[in-house]
């Protein structure tokens, strides 16, 4: 039977660049600007001779890694104040792991280094129909409570401008927030993800996946809705940015538990083989990785046979592609190692 997925990214894919090109104009222009700003004021008030770059630098580094800290916190709050609890709280080289209700606190250096991030426990506060609806309703609370905590600094920010002693700390305040909250309208953003939601709120499963990868066992309801969502997906004869992404952890979550994978699921596997350079040849960078790391997997856990793979070619890292981004951090969770070393057994 003949197949074609069609890719759904390229729906509005040219007004959506637009728009994410005016956003990152405006970022680096108001940036740009700032920086500027900052500089004048020092010197307005402060002999130029006195001036001390590393204490600018200082000031700015602290500056940011207090409102990463101030954004995520705000997610946090609304997070407990929604009655659920969270799996990984990063922000920079700092973080806080609940692993089965066992905190521990790390200090690594990771790609989120520079920013920060919060998983969702989904997998023990999720457990049927009705948790699934207030989650989707309560999601876009949470993902708009770090924006909030943005605006409550760049009101702190205003309010330093009125005294000389922290005029600087108030206009650094003013620069990072009001970027924040201009980077929380580009994809991914929070946005971003909010508007989303609001067009369709299954889209929600998709903040089921990173707890999915770190646990070893996963409750049926939540299993079920991540296959159903991926089921409707394919049953269109679509892909998508949001597929690629919840199709790898439920695969391996399959091998490991000796389960079938969906029918459909094995259908696109067959289809993406035969089209990968097809689906290689779409001009976004984000869909060529996530299809790289695919076929590495397809590959890997030998789910089509030799001759289907025939020439095909990686272009991506080896090493990139064998690890998840953020497994130097993963490794503290129990359920996330045990997963791993199952897998690893499957591959040989």
């Amino acid at each position: 039977m003949n197949m074609n997925y069609k890719c759904e990214i390229a729906k509005n894919r040219k007004s959506k660049s637009i728009i994410n090109i005016f956003a990152i104009v405006i970022l680096l222009s108001f940036t740009i600007w700032g920086g500027k700003e900052l500089l004048d004021i020092m010197i307005q008030y402060q002999n130029p001779k006195n001036l001390i770059f590393s204490e600018i630098v200082f000031k700015i580094i602290i500056v940011y890694y207090f409102s990463i800290y101030a954004h995520e916190a705000g997610h946090l709050i609304v997070l407990k104040l929604c009655k659920y609890s969270f799996k990984l709280f990063i922000v920079g080289p700092f973080m806080i792991i609940n692993d089965n209700n066992k905190l521990k606190v790390k200090f690594k250096i990771s790609r989120l280094v520079t920013g920060g991030a919060i998983i969702i426990d989904v997998n023990n506060s999720i457990t049927c129909e009705k948790d699934f609806k207030k989650f989707a309703l309560n999601l876009k609370l949470i993902l708009s409570g770090g924006v909030l905590f943005n605006i409550v600094l760049i009101l702190l920010g205003v309010a330093l401008l009125f005294f000389k002693l922290t005029i600087d700390i108030g206009v650094i305040l003013l620069i990072l927030n009001i970027d924040f909250i201009i980077s929380c309208l580009l994809s991914n953003g929070d946005i971003n993800r909010v508007i989303k939601l609001n067009q369709n709120h299954e889209d929600s499963v998709i903040f089921f996946m990173e707890d999915l990868v770190t646990n070893y066992e996963f409750n049926d309801f939540c299993k079920k809705k991540i296959d159903k969502y991926i089921e409707e997906i394919l049953t269109s004869k679509k892909y998508n940015l949001e597929l690629l992404s919840c199709l790898i952890p439920i695969i391996e979550h399959n091998l490991v538990h000796n389960e079938k994978q969906l029918v459909q699921v094995n259908k696109f596997i067959n289809w993406f083989v035969d089209n990968y350079e097809q689906v290689k040849s779409i001009k976004n960078i984000t869909i060529r990785i996530k299809a790289d790391k695919l076929m590495y997997k397809i590959i890997l856990y030998k789910m089509v046979s030799k001759d289907r793979i025939g020439q095909i070619r990686i272009t991506n890292n080896i090493k990139k592609l064998n690890k998840h981004p953020l497994d130097n951090i993963y490794k503290e969770f129990e359920g996330y190692t045990k997963k791993q070393l199952s897998l690893e057994n499957i591959s040989r």
